[in-house]
């Protein structure tokens, strides 16, 4: 008897072990977002793209579910697009939104009724569909491609606003109305700030545009770039000194290396200068030194120039020619011998456009006759 009592009691905790094993609760499923970025890409009228910088996504209990959620700023319930099945993508695009209209969107992941969500990020439909191409020195055109009926820039219900960034510096660009459908873009201000960090004079950058219109697009970039030219001259070096026999007296010929205004056929360019300034002083004595040459100095003539027995300055393409705003990398300035002696000199140097005045640094130097 006591056998069987024995027997009956192992057997009922052995049920009842098994019993507890089966009521075990598994443990809730996760997911983990870190490292994972995404940016927003092109924008256009009806869609936006998202791109995912990062899909270092994982979880545990399950498939992941994950989706974009999306909705109009103004509006309470939330659409969804289900891109599970996209998971090796990196891009993936809102379609059938609405013109000029901001949208909150964020991606979200789930596992059963476990969800992870992405950062939101508010973005603005454009208004209209367009592109930029260059036309002249500092100016873009900015057209519309999609031929809309009702979109007209003489009509704008705001001031559209233009500009430019590079090293935290800002530059607004202006703009004209051309036509129902086209803008001529314009850089109105010195150039000269984006462009002063770098140890090396920067020729030219070329840099996003940026468009704000109301709330239509807050800061976005427009996949367009703008082209910016450095107004601000330079001169790096003294790389040729010679004293040329001309027929009624000896000259001196200076050939400088830098950057200097000298647009094709120059003067007489809608990019050239307005005038120059160009001396040659002694930092001992100031007042030995050559006249101030202006533009009527500029000699244009390249036979003059090549005998070198003409006064005056000349800018010289060196080649290769990279643009058509700073063609003269080398500067060539003629005098006569006797007008400045031996000694420690600097050249200034100066263009004047639209009343601002360019002056490069000045340069010192150790003329020698030998």
């Amino acid at each position: 008897m006591k056998k069987l009592f024995i027997t009956l009691f192992a057997s009922t905790f052995f049920l009842a072990c098994s019993k507890d094993e089966s009521n075990t609760i598994p443990p809730e499923p996760t997911i983990n977002l870190q490292g994972f970025s995404y940016d927003i890409g092109e924008i256009t009228p009806t869609s936006m793209e998202l791109e995912y910088v990062s899909t270092s996504v994982s979880g545990t209990g399950g498939k992941i579910i994950r989706e974009i959620w999306y909705k109009k700023a103004t509006d309470l319930e939330w659409s969804k697009k289900d891109i599970t099945d996209e998971v090796v993508q990196r891009t993936h695009l809102l379609e059938g939104l609405e013109k000029a209209t901001k949208y909150i969107v964020k991606p979200v992941f789930s596992i059963e009724n476990i969800t992870n969500e992405g950062l939101e990020k508010t973005v603005t439909t454009l208004p209209f569909r367009f592109s930029v191409r260059k036309y002249r020195l500092h100016e873009a055109h900015l057209y519309l491609t999609d031929n809309a009926e009702d979109t007209d820039f003489r009509e704008l219900d705001a001031t559209p606003y233009f500009f430019v960034e590079h090293g935290g510096d800002t530059l607004d660009l202006k703009y004209t109305t051309l036509s129902k459908d086209s803008i001529l873009i314009s850089l109105d201000s010195n150039s000269s700030i984006l462009f002063q960090e770098n140890d090396i004079l920067t020729e030219s950058l070329d840099l996003p545009l940026h468009f704000k219109l109301n709330d239509y697009y807050n800061n976005d970039i427009l996949q367009q770039n703008f082209q910016i030219y450095n107004n601000q001259p330079k001169i790096d070096s003294l790389i040729v000194q010679q004293v040329i026999d001309c027929e009624d007296l000896q000259r001196t010929r200076l050939a400088f290396k830098g950057l200097f205004w000298d647009p094709l056929n120059p003067p007489s360019t809608p990019n050239g200068p307005d005038n120059y300034r160009v001396k040659i002083s002694s930092v001992q004595n100031p007042s030995v030194s050559t006249p101030i040459m202006t533009l009527s100095e500029f000699d244009i003539d390249s036979s003059s120039f090549t005998n070198g027995c003409k006064d005056g300055f000349r800018t010289v393409i060196d080649i290769p020619v990279e643009n058509l705003f700073h063609r003269g990398s080398v500067l060539w300035v003629i005098f006569p011998k006797d007008l400045v002696p031996e000694g420690a000199y600097e050249i200034q140097f100066s263009i004047i456009k639209n009343d601002e005045t360019y002056s490069a640094d000045p340069l010192e130097f150790d003329l020698v006759y030998e």
